[in-house]
C-alpha cells in the first residue's frame, strides 16, 4: 500500500508539503468524540488490518503511518460511506469517526516509534564524540542522553514533526550513515575533502556516523509547534526561513545548553536546501540530500537484475534537479558513484 503518488523518487513532492499536508489532514478533522470499548475495539481492528498489509511488512511504523495516512486521505469518500454502515458508527459523523482514527493511529505509531529512538539513544550514539569534537565544552553523557530521549518523545507525539522522523528512521534501521561514511572515507573525495581535510576532523567514519545521529535527532524540532508556535513549512521565502531557523535555534540551544550553538545551527541548517543558507557547511548538505532521498525510500523496492539500484536511482534523477532542489552537486555525483559501488 504506497501512497497516491507513489514512491517519491519522482521528486515531485518534498518533506515539508508533506508536513503541511499532514497538519491540514489534522486541523480538519475533528476532536475525537466519546467512543465505548466495543467501538474503540473497531477502530483499532480496522487499523489492524491496514498494519498487516504485505507492504506494511518491512515498513518502520512512522513509514507505515504515513502510507496508512495517505490510503485513508485517497479512499475518504470510501471510507466515509464504510463508517456509515450498520456494521461500524451509523449514528456518529463519519468526521467524529476519522478523528478517532487518527487519535488511534498516531497513538499507536508513538508507542512503537518511542523504544526504537530511545534505544538508539541510550546504546547507538557514542555522546562523547561531542567533546573530541568541541574540545572546549565538557559533556556529561548520560545527562544529554536521558535529556534527548524526553525530546524525542515530545517530538513523536506532535504529528508534523513526527513525520520528520520518518526518513531518520530509515537511515538508522539501514545503518546508512555508516554504509555512505565508509564509502566516503575509502574514497577521499569530494565529501571527504569537505567533511574531513577542510574540516581538519579527528574523527573516524564510525565516530562521523556517530555525530550526526545527533543532528538527526535534533533537525525536526523546526517541525515542533508546540515550542515555535508554527513550522518551517509555513514560510515560503529564504529570508523568512533563515529568521524562523535562527529562532528555533535560540530555543533549542535553551533546551540543551551543553551542545555547541554550531552544532546546534548544523542540525536545522539540515533542513534547509542550499540556496537558503547563509553560511555554507559540508555536514548540513549531506545530511540534506540524505534525508531528501530517505523521505522517499521505499523499504519493499528490489531492483531487477543489471537494472540500476533505488539509492542510484534516485540520485541519478536528483542531480539535473539539484539547483531547484538545493542539492549540492558535487556531493550528489559522489553519493551516485557510491551508491553503484554499494548497490543500495
Amino acid at each position: 500500500m504506497r501512497g497516491p503518488d507513489g514512491p517519491r523518487a519522482k521528486q515531485g513532492k518534498t518533506e515539508e508539503r508533506e508536513a503541511r499536508s499532514v497538519h491540514a489532514e489534522a486541523a480538519s478533522s475533528r476532536k475525537p468524540t466519546n467512543m465505548d470499548t466495543a467501538e474503540l475495539d473497531k477502530i483499532d481492528a480496522f487499523l489492524e488490518h491496514l498494519f498487516s498489509l504485505p507492504d506494511m511488512r518491512n515498513e518502520t511504523i512512522i513509514g507505515a503511518e504515513y502510507q496508512i495516512v495517505n490510503f485513508i486521505r485517497s479512499n475518504l469518500a470510501r471510507l466515509q460511506s464504510a463508517f456509515r454502515g450498520p456494521q461500524y458508527f451509523p449514528d456518529l459523523d463519519p468526521r467524529e469517526t476519522l478523528a478517532m482514527v487518527f487519535s488511534r493511529l498516531g497513538k499507536r505509531v508513538v508507542a512503537g516509534a518511542s523504544p526504537f529512538f530511545e534505544g538508539i539513544i541510550r546504546t547507538g550514539i557514542d555522546f562523547n564524540i561531542l567533546n573530541k569534537v568541541r574540545k572546549d565544552r565538557v559533556i556529561d553523557a548520560s545527562l544529554l542522553r536521558e535529556k534527548l530521549v524526553r525530546f524525542v518523545g515530545e517530538m513523536l507525539d506532535d504529528p508534523v514533526a513526527r513525520l520528520q522522523y520518518r526518513s531518520v528512521s530509515y537511515i538508522f534501521r539501514s545503518n546508512a550513515l555508516e554504509k555512505y561514511l565508509r564509502a566516503i572515507y575509502d574514497r577521499k573525495g569530494c565529501i571527504y575533502n569537505e567533511l574531513v581535510r577542510m574540516q581538519r576532523s579527528p574523527l573516524s567514519p564510525e565516530e562521523y556516523a556517530a555525530y550526526f545521529k545527533v543532528f538527526l535527532l535534533l533537525k525536526p524540532y523546526a517541525y515542533f509547534k508546540t515550542d515555535n508556535r508554527n513550522v518551517l513549512s509555513a514560510y515560503p521565502g529564504a529570508e523568512e526561513k533563515r529568521r524562523f531557523t535562527g529562532a528555533c535555534r535560540g530555543r533549542l540551544e535553551g533546551r540543551f545548553p551543553e551542545i555547541d550553538p554550531v552544532d546546534v545551527q548544523l542540525a536545522l541548517d539540515a533542513n534547509l536546501p542550499e540556496f537558503v543558507l547563509e553560511k555554507w557547511e559540508a555536514a548540513a548538505r549531506l545530511l540534506y540530500i540524505l534525508s531528501a532521498r530517505y523521505a522517499e525510500y521505499d523499504p519493499n523496492l528490489r531492483s531487477d537484475r543489471g537494472a540500476e539500484s533505488p539509492d542510484r536511482s534516485w540520485y541519478g534523477v536528483a542531480r539535473p534537479l539539484c539547483g531547484g532542489f538545493g542539492y549540492y552537486r558535487g556531493f550528489l555525483d559522489e553519493l551516485y558513484m557510491i551508491a553503484a559501488d554499494l548497490h543500495i
